[in-house]
């Protein structure tokens, strides 16, 4: 993990602290999104539980989670960007770190000289993008079956309220949906996954 800036001093105390919060909350959205898409998912469709009480399962859950992982998304990107930006507006000087060391063989020192990375602000920048875009792929790409699944679990959350004691949503459609849904939040998870993954890049740069 490197905290030398581009110029090869000490990064500020809130770069740095950027530099982690970004890349564990990234980790922490994909690790939710791949749980809720390949486990909480399968399970309430392989269920035996009547379909009524799988999508009221489904949206409880869905409506618990859906606030913590915004705020998350929305610290994670923030520091994300934030420190893009930092070392984007910090390029690197002409003088690098040099590093002295001494050979057992040879009485006359080696000196090296490491270049500071000069991209990092571009894979920062990367993993706020791919963070970003889960926003507006949720709001669109979801929309549809998020409204499908809400007004099935509404109308059987009415149905109880009324005792009318039969079924009021189609179960094939209910599990189509939900179908759908695992595989629409997977892709969620795999961008976070890819943030993750690029940020830790950096991050050890």
């Amino acid at each position: 993990m490197s905290y030398l800036s581009n110029s090869g001093t000490m990064l500020p105390l809130a770069v740095r602290y950027a530099k982690i919060i970004g890349t564990v909350g990234s980790g922490i959205i994909a690790g939710l999104y791949f749980t809720h898409s390949r486990h909480t998912v399968p399970s309430l469709i392989e269920s035996a539980a009547p379909v009524d009480k799988i999508v009221k399962s489904f949206n409880k859950v869905k409506t618990r989670i859906d606030r913590p992982i915004l705020y998350t998304l929305l610290i994670s990107s923030s520091s994300l960007a934030y420190v893009s930006c930092y070392l984007y507006n910090n390029p690197p000087t002409d003088q690098g770190v040099s590093t002295t060391t001494f050979s057992s063989h040879s009485f006359i020192p080696s000196t090296t000289t490491e270049q500071p990375f000069s991209y990092g602000w571009a894979m920062y920048g990367a993993s706020t993008l791919l963070l970003a875009v889960i926003i507006p792929y949720s709001r669109f790409m979801l929309k549809k079956t998020q409204q499908s699944l809400a007004a099935a679990a509404e109308s059987v959350e009415q149905s109880e309220k009324r005792k009318l004691g039969t079924s009021v949503v189609d179960d094939g459609k209910v599990k189509r949906d939900l179908h759908d849904w695992e595989s629409k939040s997977t892709f969620r998870a795999g961008l976070a996954g890819a943030a993750t993954f690029v940020a830790m890049i950096a991050l050890a740069s």
